[in-house]
């Protein structure tokens, strides 16, 4: 695949429904279409010219979505293919399955290349190609019979392009600086090269003379949009890029980049399936009247198809459209700041397809627009994430902005006790929920020995402070926390600020040496450039794969145990993927019925649940699929669920309401972290603004 990285992957804010949307960030391996210049026996006698694509504006006042159908139209088991399965392309416009025959018993030890389409096996498309190369390269056919090989070096930095024609005999070779190279056809003799040059890391785009092997780079404009897998296409005369956000056209000759298609504000995902079951995207084609056909690759080892039942190579055709929502249903708008993950993504399609009375799309909108729009009651239906509502969360719930789910709970019969506590976000208030979680998302920390207690856990606060306090200025926390956010975590997990704050009485006493010990400790171990210890706390996310983890370096000699809370050490949960019903919505009791349903032990169950369900009869039956799992690199045993299990059972949400103290608290310690004010200015100044801030609120 081709991976540009550089910027957190947030969506930026459009207005209205906006086309964008999130891909599953599968390996891309090769885009081949169509290419003219050699002669030989799979050349076809027809026309293969096609013209550009322009999309046509939708129409106003239309709201549009995207559909999408599948189906394996080629499949070819190893009793049935001459040598091994080799590569899956677009040949002539139609998806087929390359395989090689090394012919061993050959003098000349040679290969060949065979070809499988829809209709059958066919004679080979390629003779007499070098066995020696062609044994540990991948390849593709061009559309006149010309073979091209990649292959990469052992250090994984360069890979050799090397052209033959239908006979065998060797056209030129090509090498660049990069493991991972996309091609596609652009016609009359032109192909273009995409990769990330591993000496510069930058995205590079060249044409290639197919007759000649001359290559020119063409300088693409505003590249910096692509920050995940990008894949290379065409429509038989142009290049097109498609990425985790859309469908962009490239201009060849000045780099321009204009975009052609986006999937936001829609319920479209890509790859619902698992790898085996779907496997990679190996390229995509548009078609003249604007669908887009994405092939779908996978080549498993023998061992692997035969106990999964499938084809051991299978080329499978996607298809996607826009068009024209019914206006029967009703449309639901969930707000989101990022990409919804994959399975949420899968359950939004799964949900359009089976209700009758509504829809659900996807929004995307700034901090600033979001809570604009709430403060006048107005909105969308479902708000997706914690952090988009900024530090304002617990002042949104105070307002009632979002609906209280516990009256929806009991008419539609979701009982509490068949989920774990982290499926309902409370935010400490009592009785009421405001959100869901519909996979489980636990942590917990991985500390250094010499942080435990005599009962190998972290104590108290005060005992954990002196702890920490002992490492003087030789350690860091948590890798890349300053000493602000290593205050945010020591005060994040007590609803009181550890008994600093009397919510009945509203007052804030900060007096004793347990605020100097916080400060203290945060100001030693905050990370910073000075500094290249190594860390005495890590998150570490609580799974079936956990222990396996404890043995990476990166938990070398630390201890697994919970947060520290106010009544104990224990799990936490994390809520910033929850999903809330805006209460000013006139759509309440449709966005509870998509909640419902994400919570349904029917969808906790699903397959593609990467995940794992807060649903505990749904746990129960991920948890058996696992250990019979005979694909885990490490073998899960009934004492490993156990473990993970009792985790889920001991959970707590960090505290909603403490967070406007602690960023009180952490705009003031600034000046005690950089030596411009002492503790006693510093507790002055936030004892002033926090009992300022209780006072507004009596």
């Amino acid at each position: 695949m081709a991976d540009w990285n550089g910027r957190t992957p947030f969506i930026s804010s459009i207005d209205g429904l906006c086309w964008k949307s999130s891909f599953l960030a599968l390996a891309a391996l090769l885009c081949l279409c169509t290419l003219p210049g050699c002669s030989g026996p799979g050349k076809d006698k027809q026309n293969q010219e096609s013209t550009q694509v322009d999309r046509p504006d939708p129409v106003e006042g239309v709201v549009y979505d995207i559909f999408s159908d599948i189906e394996l139209v080629v499949g070819v088991d190893y009793e049935d293919i001459e040598g091994v399965p080799h590569n899956v392309q677009f040949f002539r416009g139609e998806p087929v399955i390359l395989s090689k025959l090394v012919n061993s018993e050959d003098e000349k030890h040679t290969a060949d290349i065979w070809l499988y389409g829809a209709g059958g096996k066919s004679e080979p498309v390629v003779e007499g190609l070098p066995a020696s190369e062609i044994r540990y390269g991948d390849g593709f056919l061009d559309e006149e019979g010309c073979y091209y090989l990649l292959k990469v070096d052992r250090q994984r930095t360069i890979t050799t392009v090397t052209k033959y024609d239908h006979s065998g005999k060797k056209a030129y070779a090509l090498e660049r600086a990069t493991e991972n190279l996309q091609k596609c056809s652009l016609g009359e003799g032109k192909m273009a090269l995409l990769y990330k040059d591993n000496a510069t890391n930058r995205m590079v785009f060249e044409l290639l003379d197919t007759a000649t092997g001359a290559v020119s780079e063409v300088k693409l404009k505003d590249t910096a949009r692509f920050w995940k897998t990008v894949w290379l296409g065409t429509d038989g005369a142009a290049p097109y890029l498609l990425d985790t956000d859309g469908i962009y056209k490239v201009d060849p000759e000045n780099g321009e980049i204009t975009e052609w298609l986006t999937f936001g504000g829609t319920s479209y995902a890509l790859g619902a399936e698992t790898f085996f079951e779907k496997g990679n995207i190996d390229s995509f084609r548009i078609e003249e009247n604007g669908d887009v056909k994405i092939l779908w690759g996978a080549i498993l080892g023998v061992s692997i198809a035969e106990s999964l039942n499938v084809p051991a190579g299978a080329a499978r055709l996607e298809t996607i459209q826009r068009r024209p929502l019914d206006e029967s249903r009703t449309i639901l708008t969930m707000r989101v700041s990022w990409v919804p993950y994959q399975w949420l993504k899968n359950q939004i399609m799964e949900f359009n397809k089976k209700s009758r009375d509504y829809y659900v799309l996807v929004d995307t909108a700034d901090t600033s627009q979001t809570l604009v729009e709430l403060g006048t009651g107005k909105g969308p239906d479902i708000l997706y994430g914690d952090h988009m509502l900024g530090d304002s969360l617990y002042s949104l719930i105070q307002k009632g902005v979002f609906e209280d789910l516990t009256p929806y709970m009991e008419r539609s019969g979701v009982r509490p006790e068949d989920y774990f506590n982290m499926a309902f976000c409370s935010y400490g208030s009592d009785g009421r929920v405001y959100g869901i979680n519909p996979i489980a998302s636990v942590w917990g920390l991985a500390v250094d020995s010499c942080l435990l207690g005599e009962e190998n856990s972290l104590g108290d606060i005060d005992s954990f402070l002196d702890a920490l306090l002992e490492l003087g200025d030789t350690a860091v926390y948590a890798t890349n926390q300053d000493s602000g956010e290593v205050l945010q975590r020591l005060l994040q997990s007590s609803d009181n600020l550890w008994g600093m704050v009397d919510w009945e009485k509203g007052t804030c006493r900060l007096e004793g040496e347990l605020f100097v010990k916080l400060l203290q400790a945060a100001k030693n171990l905050g990370d910073s450039d000075r500094k290249s210890y190594s860390p005495v706390v890590a998150d570490i996310f609580i799974g079936f794969s956990t222990n396996i983890s404890l043995e990476d370096s990166m938990y070398a000699g630390k201890t697994v145990t919970g947060e520290l809370f106010d009544d104990g050490c224990h799990g936490w949960a994390k809520s910033h993927l929850s999903l809330k019903i805006n209460a000013g919505s006139s759509n309440k009791e449709g966005a509870w019925e998509f909640l419902s349903y994400l919570l349904s032990r029917e969808i906790q169950e699903m397959k593609d649940l990467s995940e794992i369900p807060v649903h505990r009869g749904a746990f129960a039956t991920r948890a058996e699929e696992e250990i019979s799992n005979e694909f885990r690199y490490k073998e899960l045993t009934g004492e490993d669920v156990a473990w993970v299990e009792a985790w889920y059972e001991d959970t707590r949400f960090m505290s909603a309401r403490v967070q406007p103290l602690i960023d009180i608290i952490k705009n003031e310690a600034g000046g005690y972290f950089d030596g411009s004010k002492d503790i006693e200015q510093v507790r002055h100044a936030i004892e002033n603004q926090i009992q300022l801030y209780l006072d507004e609120r009596r």
